[in-house]
């Protein structure tokens, strides 16, 4: 089954009023030298792989705890955004300088989640993540009252809990599908606790005042939009502490900016309403923010609008160089 990481109706509103296609350039080309051409596509034509979050049986033998979800779990959590999010859109395409608590909360959650679902989060962390599993089975077998636990429960001895807990590691450690699986149990795992680490920032996020920049000059966006500029001024694709700048585009006219030191003291006066600035922004900034989208693209870069994609199609040079 092809699913989405970014879904549809996000690329959708890149659309040009009464048109359902978009035009991409495909960066990915750039790696070998070629020149970055562009094509038309429908939204549902993009961001997508087979069962990219479909719990198959091989996942379930590395990770039991998850052997009771059925194999479209994930994906059909995804569905909620398909008819609140352009919704929420479409409010402030209208106009409106507020949404509602719900609203907001949704909107944020939203952008988090094509963020972490996306990708390139998945590629980018494998590395880290094979010795954040190293990591945690060494501790297991160090944890003096998770062993006597262990031993107890299972009736085994001290020898057979190692051998056992070592087996599991080199199976998950050497599993060909690592950024696959650890990033659909990373997720299982955040259904089936808590959404500490999304509640955390989500919270932040809605503590800071919104702007809406706006421009008659289209805003690109990507197979992986958005990004946050640190206080050493580098371009990160998630950065949510200790000085940070996070720029989401949300249509070709508007894009979303939140940076954590402006306090939105309205929204600390009453938290069912979240206000919303906006204004006009030069050309310069536009391209500032276009060129800044291109440091975390995966493979693609959209537009609606043909004159802007052949524009970019052009001069586009190797992106991520310097991010993180």
């Amino acid at each position: 089954m092809d699913q989405h990481y970014l879904p549809k109706c996000y690329l959708k509103e890149f659309c040009q009023v009464g048109d359902d296609f978009l035009y991409k350039i495909n960066c990915g080309l750039i790696k070998y030298g070629r020149r970055a051409g562009y094509k038309k596509m429908h939204p549902s034509e993009g961001c997508y792989e087979k069962d990219y979050f479909t719990i198959t049986e091989d996942f379930k033998k590395l990770y039991p705890r998850f052997q009771s979800y059925e194999p479209y779990f994930i994906e059909k959590q995804f569905h909620s955004y398909e008819t609140i999010y352009p919704s929420i859109i479409n409010k402030l395409k209208l106009g409106q300088k507020w949404l509602s608590f719900k609203d907001a909360q949704i909107l944020i959650y939203a952008l988090f989640e094509f963020k972490i679902r996306n990708r390139f989060f998945r590629d980018k962390t494998e590395i880290s993540k094979r010795q954040v599993a190293i990591d945690l089975f060494d501790e297991y077998l160090m944890n003096t009252k998770k062993r006597a636990w262990a031993l107890q429960k299972f009736h085994i001895t001290e020898d057979e809990l190692t051998k056992h807990v070592s087996m599991m590691k080199d199976d998950i450690i050497s599993d060909p599908h690592y950024a696959k699986h650890s990033h659909i149990a990373a997720i299982m795992m955040r259904y089936e606790n808590d959404n500490s680490t999304h509640d955390f920032v989500i919270s932040n996020l809605l503590m800071y005042k919104w702007v809406i920049f706006k421009s008659d000059r289209l805003f690109l966006t990507s197979d992986n939009p958005g990004y946050s500029i640190g206080v050493d001024n580098i371009v990160y694709n998630t950065r949510f502490l200790d000085g940070f700048h996070f720029v989401f585009p949300l249509t070709p006219s508007m894009c979303l900016c939140i940076t954590d030191d402006v306090i939105d003291f309205k929204y600390y006066d009453n938290m069912s309403i979240k206000h919303i600035e906006s204004g006009l922004v030069s050309d310069d900034i536009v391209s500032r923010i276009n060129n800044m989208c291109l440091k975390h693209v995966v493979n693609y870069v959209y537009s609606g609008d043909k004159n802007v994609i052949e524009f970019y199609s052009k001069d586009i040079k190797w992106v991520g160089a310097d991010s993180k």
